[in-house]
């Protein structure tokens, strides 16, 4: 079998740990208004049984690496967005999903972070957000959306480096400039960005590997894979992208290149036999 041919739909695995989808913009006139609107509409607040109005920034669970990024994004102080209100929504109602979801709005992004438990699939969270989406620019008239990602983070544990080749393509964590990954493994970090032409949008592609030491002080190898894909600025206006129009179209787009990303990162034999019903 061809693993390339591999749909979404087939594959089920455990590596998948994290997925956070963060969409950036500008041309709120008034957060709290908007929150009004959200928890009178059912179809937006149904999916969440608890609400917290959460302090500043600096009280949040973000990290400055994101919240800069935000900021350059939008061209906006950074101090300006740390005094930002986080309006937070959790204890997720989404049928047939036993994940853990959380979805923060402000005045400049709106995140929503699913911690994967029995993960099955996106769909119904990212047709939730074309809904959140398209509600909130018939409330805002001049909302502009800056930058719509979804980054995908997972990873597996193992007992030795030789393990780590049964499920990831080794070279993608090693590379080839190392000829003895078992002594050098201690922390390794790869980091590729890049335009993929062919689903255009950006890409961040990281990978580690590295030493922990279990409750036995045994010597165990963490890897972790971290994809990121965007639109910005720059590729909503090389393409004529129309937001919140086109939301669902580049979120296809942008999980369908981190799917093809993640099979390029492991191997066929694991893709194999983590397919649903063992299809071949």
């Amino acid at each position: 079998m061809d693993a390339l041919s591999i749909t979404r739909q087939q594959v089920r695995s455990d590596l998948l740990k994290k997925i956070i989808i963060r969409i950036d913009y500008t041309g709120i006139p008034s957060i709290t208004e908007w929150i009004e609107q959200f928890m009178k509409d059912g179809d937006l607040c149904g999916k969440f049984g608890d609400y917290d109005k959460g302090g500043s920034m600096n009280k949040a669970t973000f990290r400055f690496s994101n919240l800069k990024d935000v900021a350059d994004t939008l061209a906006i102080p950074l101090d300006e967005l740390k005094k930002e209100t986080i309006h937070r929504f959790s204890s997720p109602q989404f049928e047939g999903h036993e994940d853990d979801v959380v979805m923060d709005i402000t005045s400049y992004f709106t995140t929503f972070t699913i911690s994967c438990q029995n993960y099955s699939m996106i769909d119904d969270y990212l047709q939730y957000l074309c809904m959140y989406m398209l509600k909130l620019k018939s409330y805002c008239t001049y909302l502009k959306v800056a930058r719509l990602g979804i980054r995908k983070i997972g990873g597996c544990v193992f007992k030795s480096v030789e393990d780590i080749g049964k499920v990831f393509n080794p070279d993608l964590f090693f590379g080839n400039i190392i000829d003895e990954p078992v002594s050098t493994a201690h922390e390794i970090n790869y980091s590729d960005s890049f335009i993929d032409r062919a689903f255009k949008i950006k890409v961040n592609y990281g990978r580690m590997c590295r030493e922990v030491v279990d409750t036995s002080q045994n010597t165990l190898y963490q890897v972790l894979m971290d994809i990121d894909g965007y639109v910005d600025n720059e590729i909503i206006m090389q393409e004529k992208l129309q937001f919140p129009e086109s939301i669902e179209e580049v979120m296809k787009r942008i999980n369908n290149c981190l799917f093809k990303l993640f099979k390029y990162s492991v191997n066929k034999d694991f893709l194999i036999k983590n397919l649903k019903n063992g299809q071949e």
